[in-house]
């Protein structure tokens, strides 16, 4: 599980789902094929999550975006192959906050 912060971080990505707030980037390195998922399981604002496939800055290798999977906290689960996944921490409608995300490879 890891603590995020997005308050005073820049605004720029934007998911296919949204995601004006400012975000935080985690590269997640897939060693071995399987279920990437990763949840926000607590959080202080609205916050949604988006996954990029081997670089933060083309969107068109986005692989998965979610706004509000349970209640305001969102999840994404991708079937990952061997390749760096850039999870981004965002906020809807230009919010920010404090929140626990857990990645799981299984």
């Amino acid at each position: 599980e890891f603590e995020i912060n997005t308050n005073a971080r820049a605004d720029r990505y934007q998911g296919g789902c949204g995601g004006a707030g400012p975000e935080a980037v985690l590269a997640i390195q897939v060693r071995a094929p399987g279920r990437l998922t990763a949840t926000i399981i607590n959080a202080d604002y609205d916050p949604l999550i988006f996954m990029r496939r081997t670089t933060c800055d083309a969107r068109e290798l986005e692989v998965a975006c979610n706004d509000d999977s349970a209640g305001l906290l969102s999840s994404v689960s991708v079937q990952a192959e061997v390749d760096t996944y850039y999870l981004f921490i965002d906020g809807f409608g230009g919010a920010a906050g404090t929140s626990t995300v857990r990645i799981t490879i299984q």
